[in-house]
């Protein structure tokens, strides 16, 4: 949802009279942190889904915690660059998810509800079963529910997902992000 996020940002600001030039001059800190970051997460999820090895079902363990990690990088990268304001957004967002997160040993956790509203059955069934390598289903009662997907959007956008308060917060700040740098002038 992100990456659809900074597709229509950039496509607004265009329309806007933004350049899409300025996106490529921002000078941010610590990005090769979060592209080893990123690189790592890729691997190891390559590594698990393409590959039937003997150390396959440890890193499937591992995961939810790499996954913790990639978010307390991913904070710390928006806080080293809060000089664009929509940093502190977007780190606001990271952090509702990365509560919702810690309390379900680093899945992301889905209220079954919200799925059975949005008519997602293969989700509500991979869930069920225990086959997601970043989600789980919500456990009624549990601290910090209200940060979990809890809002389905399939019944009026084309995505038959449901985000979080932390989803909505992070899409906020990536729309801001690229609108503020896209207007910029140079």
């Amino acid at each position: 949802m992100a990456l659809f996020v900074i597709i229509f940002a950039i496509i607004i600001s265009l329309i806007n009279g933004g350049r899409i030039k300025n996106l490529f001059k921002m000078n941010l800190r610590y990005t090769w942190f979060l592209v080893i970051t990123a690189l790592l997460n890729i691997a190891v999820l390559v590594y698990i889904t393409r590959f039937n090895l003997a150390h396959r079902r440890e890193l499937m363990m591992v995961y939810p915690y790499l996954n913790l990690f990639t978010f307390f990088v991913m904070i710390f990268f928006s806080i080293a660059n809060n000089k664009y304001f929509a940093f502190n957004i977007i780190a606001l967002g990271l952090a509702l998810n990365l509560m919702a997160m810690i309390n379900y040993a680093g899945f992301m956790p889905v209220v079954k509800e919200a799925l059975v509203y949005n008519g997602s059955v293969h989700e509500l069934a991979a869930l069920e079963n225990s086959l997601s390598m970043t989600h789980t289903l919500a456990i009624s009662g549990k601290t910090f529910n209200v940060l979990a997907d809890t809002i389905p959007i399939g019944k009026f956008t084309s995505f038959n997902t449901v985000i979080s308060i932390g989803d909505i917060f992070l899409s906020l700040g990536l729309f801001m992000l690229v609108e503020d740098v896209m207007k910029r002038r140079s």
